[in-house]
């Protein structure tokens, strides 16, 4: 039987600076801070770090897994199956290797049948679809989108969190980050939220969660996601056969260094760090996702956007004319 991994980010306490925050942590934190442990397995961990560490475990995050490790350690019911061999790395980069179709024209297509099948009893409906799925090349060798690999990221998040993603997502962001109207989320045929798609929320408020991510997914200045996890994850971790452009972790990325997320029917959301813009849009594309004539579009709008702000910068910055 595998050890489950424990995690080691400590949350707050990591921020704790100077004697003043030192004595003001109880003595089990200190000790676990004095010894803290080089590595997440708890069957290498020296006599002290042991002794440390299991006083404080209830201090230690929860969901700082390691992205090296397998699919199947956390969703159980994917034991057996082509995800044996996919880290969770693979799946947040879409590198799996296991067949699936998104064409969205095709009534046969997966990304069409994931959700009309008969899931087995006692089994997810997302989880019985995808267990299903034959390996079609080896894990990391090829880049291929899949809205099964996104439902599947949200499958692990419920069971590492043992909450509904929506409630999960109101706790984390919806309610911090001060989110105007309620959402809500389309479930699947077993009652759980697809999560490869289907939030229904207002355009402004995707436009908050495109600020809250630029501001760095702060709530009352504490970052909501492990240190560098945005910065690695909005950049390419893989590339995806069109010049200066990439794909992190569930973000479209840019060499520019600017990053977009992107609905099935034209929605969008491009963030631009540098210049601080932040662009949502809503949509209903007849083409869809492929849609050759309004993707492109958005593109030139995009940089178009780009363009009136540094014109603006360039001019404020000139010398004014004699």
């Amino acid at each position: 039987m595998k050890t489950r991994k424990i995690a080691l980010g400590l949350l707050a306490v990591l921020v704790v600076a100077g004697a003043a925050g030192w004595l003001s942590l109880d003595k089990e934190t200190r000790g676990l801070l004095a010894t803290l442990p080089t590595n997440r397995d708890v069957l290498f961990w020296s006599q002290p770090q042991r002794d440390a560490g299991f006083r404080a475990l209830d201090r230690l995050t929860v969901l700082a897994k390691s992205r090296d490790d397998k699919v199947s350690d956390y969703i159980a019911q994917m034991k057996g199956s082509a995800y044996d061999d996919v880290s969770i790395r693979q799946l947040l980069t879409m590198t799996s290797g296991v067949r699936w179709n998104e064409d969205y024209a095709d009534p046969n297509s997966d990304v069409a049948q994931f959700n009309k099948h008969k899931p087995e009893d006692g089994v997810d409906a997302l989880v019985s679809y995808m267990r299903r799925l034959p390996r079609e090349v080896p894990a990391g060798t090829r880049w291929h989108y899949s809205t099964g690999e996104t439902n599947l990221v949200g499958v692990l998040l419920g069971e590492a969190t043992k909450k509904p993603l929506a409630t999960y997502l109101s706790e984390k962001i919806w309610a911090p980050a001060g989110m105007e109207q309620q959402a809500t989320w389309i479930l699947n045929r077993t009652g759980k939220e697809i999560s490869g798609c289907c939030i229904q929320a207002a355009t402004r408020d995707v436009a908050r969660f495109g600020v809250f991510i630029l501001g760095g997914a702060r709530v009352n200045g504490q970052s909501i996601v492990p240190e560098g996890w945005l910065a690695e994850a909005t950049t390419q971790r893989t590339g995806i056969d069109r010049p200066g452009r990439g794909y992190g972790y569930q973000w479209w990325t840019y060499t520019d260094g600017t990053f977009a997320a992107r609905g099935i029917f034209g929605q969008g959301l491009f963030i631009d760090p540098k210049r601080k813009i932040v662009i949502a849009s809503n949509a209903n594309w007849a083409g869809g996702a492929t849609d050759r004539v309004a993707s492109p579009a958005r593109e030139a709008f995009y940089r178009a956007v780009q363009k009136a702000i540094d014109d603006e910068a360039a001019g404020a910055a000139s010398p004014p004319r004699q």
